[in-house]
Formats: structure tokens, C-alpha cells, sequence
């Protein structure tokens, strides 16, 4: 028989700090630039803007999935936590009914 313990009260702290893991990288991605501006390279270098411009949203979009994936986790983290809560509490409640003391 294997025996573990969970302790849903650090469930719970880990789910604050994936909250404001999800939150930073939101904040992150909030500040990144949109895009360049025409010419910001210059005229000998502006088909690099093009190459770079496409790069900077792939940037963009992987830093906002992060953050969505990390926010899913912190959900996921929240429900299993209440979810060993309630089974802590259904197995106390039909024990002590089993077995009055």
C-alpha cells in the first residue's frame, strides 16, 4: 500500500504563484511591441523588418499562450485542491458516522 499526503492549503499557495506567473507573462506580453515601424531599419535593410516583423508575433503569440497555459494550470491546481478538500471532508464525515465516538 502506498501512502502519500496532500496537503490542499499548498495546492492552494501554488495556485497564487502560477496566478502571478500567468499574470507577468500577461504583463509581458502587454509590453511588447506591436510591430516596426516602416523604414525603422533603414532602406538597405528593410526586407530584414520583414523577416523580423513575423518573428516579433511569433514572440507575441508563444509569450500569450504561455500565459493561457499557465492560468489553465492555476485553474486545474485550484479544483484539485478543492477536490482533495471535499474528499477529506465526505471520508471525516462518513467515518465519524460509521464510528461515533
Amino acid at each position: 500500500m502506498t501512502n502519500f499526503d496532500v496537503d490542499p492549503g499548498q495546492l492552494h499557495g501554488h495556485v497564487g504563484d502560477l496566478d502571478d506567473v500567468a499574470d507577468q507573462l500577461s504583463a509581458i506580453g502587454g509590453r511588447l511591441p506591436s510591430g516596426l515601424s516602416d523604414l525603422a531599419l533603414g532602406l538597405f535593410a528593410n526586407f530584414l523588418a520583414t523577416g523580423l516583423q513575423g518573428a516579433m508575433t511569433h514572440v507575441a503569440n508563444t509569450v500569450t499562450e504561455a500565459s493561457s497555459s499557465v492560468a489553465e494550470m492555476s485553474t486545474g491546481m485550484a479544483r484539485t485542491a478543492v477536490g482533495y478538500e471535499y474528499t477529506d471532508d465526505t471520508n471525516a464525515t462518513d467515518l465519524t458516522r460509521e464510528y461515533p465516538r
